[in-house]
């Protein structure tokens, strides 16, 4: 199938249409032709911060905070509040701390699936602690309930 080739394209009868258009300006406004005093100052700050700029060897000054003024520390409550005396050291072996359990067998008592891992639970001694393997629904029926989600210990085989 031929086309014609005495008609022309959309884009050249277009051109002419868009080139002859006045601009086009929103309905109440009216194009801005002064210059913006804000930006101008917001210019004049920036430059001014550019000359102030130390050369490459010189020492930078940085204003410090006022010694009356507290300033928030994300970390604080992991920071030593009593420089004097250090925290005791937490024996793990006299803690609850269940973080290393071994994998064990699960069974859904919702579903009957039964699978092997770990059910996520939450660590007395570190409880922003978390395990991304442990499971916290059922693999067959997606049961969220962790309660009906019982561990079994895995028999190893013996040969």
């Amino acid at each position: 199938m031929s086309h014609p080739t005495a008609r022309s394209s959309a884009q050249s009868r277009l051109l002419p249409k868009v080139s002859t258009a006045p601009p086009l300006v929103r309905p109440g406004h009216s194009p801005r032709l002064t210059a913006d005093p804000v930006l101008a100052g917001i210019v004049a700050r920036l430059k001014a911060e550019v000359k102030s700029v130390p050369e490459q060897g010189q020492k930078l000054t940085i204003p410090q905070a006022k010694p009356d003024q507290t300033v928030y520390d994300p970390f604080s409550r992991y920071h030593n509040q009593n420089k004097m005396t250090p925290q005791p050291r937490v024996d793990m072996s006299s803690t609850t701390c269940i973080c290393h359990r071994p994998r064990q067998l699960v069974m859904c008592q919702h579903c009957g699936e039964t699978f092997e891992g770990r059910v996520n639970r939450t660590c007395p001694t570190h409880p922003s602690v978390t395990y991304l393997l442990d499971v916290v629904a059922c693999i067959g029926c997606k049961m969220s309930n962790l309660e009906d989600l019982k561990e079994f210990p895995v028999m190893i085989k013996n040969k």
